[in-house]
């Protein structure tokens, strides 16, 4: 019975205006589906993951402690100080800083005011800047973004200033910072060292 109406309708109508009522129809069911589907997508954009509006990272700063701040902002830890299952066959078992996720070209901040001493690609580190502060302590931010470095040797920094953009240069996984903390020249765990400066990784 649907056929012999169709047939009818065709023929009262005519195959082109068929066509174009057809069209129509389509969409109107495309932009409906697609305005019901960018609802979503609008709330996750304007919320972000955890339900929390997302920062640009341009001008989220850290939060500064005394003369200390994280090195990166709205990162996820994906790997602690000391020994560990290694994660990569290339990766070593004992890690000698914190692995700090924020996402591929986010900022990196030097976590104290201190002088640039090393800019550059070093073995496994990868692209790397190391900063010289006050009290023998250093600084290491490694598997940054190849040539994203915003600092050269000798020069002074703040706390907060950007010195990089987060990569994964070297023998890195994914796009991530690691973080070292050195006193007198020794790798130290740097969750004590920054939580004794009023800062919480």
């Amino acid at each position: 019975m649907a056929a012999p109406a169709a047939v009818a309708a065709v023929k009262a109508i005519g195959p082109k205006r068929i066509l174009q009522l057809a069209l129509a129809v389509v969409l109107v069911m495309f932009a409906t589906l697609g305005t019901m589907l960018s609802l979503p997508v609008v709330f996750a954009i304007a919320l972000g993951s955890g339900g929390t509006a997302p920062t640009d990272s341009a001008s989220a700063r850290p939060v500064i402690s005394g003369d200390w701040t994280l090195p990166v902002t709205g990162y996820t830890i994906n790997d602690d100080f000391g020994p560990r299952a290694a994660p990569c066959t290339y990766c070593s078992t004992l890690h000698w800083g914190m692995d700090m996720g924020s996402g591929c070209d986010e900022p990196v901040y030097a976590a104290s005011s201190g002088t640039i001493v090393k800019v550059g690609e070093e073995g496994s580190y990868g692209f790397r800047i190391m900063i010289d502060h006050p009290g023998a302590v250093q600084t290491l931010y490694a598997h940054l973004a190849l040539g994203s470095a915003t600092v050269s040797p000798g020069d002074t920094v703040q706390a907060g200033t950007v010195i990089a953009r987060e990569g994964t240069t070297g023998m890195s996984t994914g796009c991530h910072l690691h973080f070292e903390t050195r006193l007198n020249g020794e790798r130290i765990n740097p969750v004590p060292f920054l939580q004794a400066r009023g800062i919480t990784l």
